[in-house]
């Protein structure tokens, strides 16, 4: 039987960046941990508004991660930032192409150098969009198919229930994620 990597979704509620590392070095798949209770950190809304509106906060962000992304070494690397979809309807600015554009914008200015900080394997990607099913999904594969431009993994993760057969479709390879049990049931009918 074939074991899954076990990895983490993002936040944690340490404060000290020592002790998040400690934690994420200890799973199968690394990942950036998001750390809103450090004096750096924010929530993911707020986290993607600070790295959108002050340029220099993507710089010390890196610089806080900085001793322990230089310590992935042969392995993949995930991180995750608040998809444009939750950001344009959780923030008040509802103009989902804004959003999408910004997005383009904070890959370049932080995700890419947040990576080549690394020399990971793989550098896997994700989007946090909870309520997917919600999402105008022509729209949103057209950004997805964007995001391919770059050389990065891409993965949608959703906290609800959601339509995988849609998902795998509309995403063309693009990973899925959820922490809801009754859509494990629902993938596993539909792909396994």
């Amino acid at each position: 039987m074939k074991t899954l990597s076990i990895t983490g979704i993002g936040s944690l509620p340490h404060s000290d960046v020592f002790k998040a590392w400690e934690y994420v070095f200890r799973h199968d798949l690394l990942w950036l941990p998001q750390l809103p209770n450090h004096k750096q950190g924010h929530f993911m809304l707020e986290e993607f508004e600070a790295l959108g509106t002050d340029p220099n906060y993507s710089k010390r962000l890196i610089e806080v991660h900085r001793p322990f992304l230089k310590q992935i070494n042969g392995c993949p690397f995930k991180c995750q930032m608040v998809g444009p979809w939750t950001y344009s309807n959780y923030s008040g600015k509802k103009d989902l192409k804004d959003s999408m554009d910004s997005f383009l914008t904070l890959i370049e200015n932080f995700i890419l150098p947040l990576f080549r900080e690394t020399t990971a394997t793989q550098k896997i990607f994700f989007l946090d969009e909870p309520f997917f099913e919600k999402i105008p999904i022509e729209e949103y594969c057209h950004f997805l198919n964007k995001l391919k431009n770059y050389d990065l993994r891409l993965g949608v993760h959703c906290c609800n229930q959601f339509d995988f057969a849609n998902a795998f479709v509309a995403n063309n390879g693009t990973l899925v994620s959820t922490s809801q049990y009754p859509c494990f049931k629902t993938l596993a009918a539909q792909h396994w």
